[in-house]
């Protein structure tokens, strides 16, 4: 088996394939991430405008607010 393989065409192959990838750009992925209440005072986040902004944290009985809770999806 090693007799049939050929040295030069694979290092061609394999450098035309790391050139392929350093040329090939992903498109790029944006997160949405939500503050975290036991890290959202130590954060400062910006708006699309430039604004800077920080939030703060106080606990509520959400029993008491039911009706103004919404839905926020699953991060992983």
């Amino acid at each position: 088996m090693l007799d049939r393989f050929r040295l030069i065409p694979f290092l061609v192959g394999l450098a035309a394939g790391f050139f392929a990838m350093s040329v090939y750009k992903q498109e790029k992925q944006f997160i949405l991430q939500y503050p975290h209440p036991s890290e959202a005072t130590k954060k400062i986040f910006r708006d699309p405008n430039g604004m800077c902004y920080s939030y703060s944290v106080h606990e509520v009985d959400c029993d008491a607010n039911e009706g103004t809770l919404k839905e926020y999806p699953v991060q992983g």
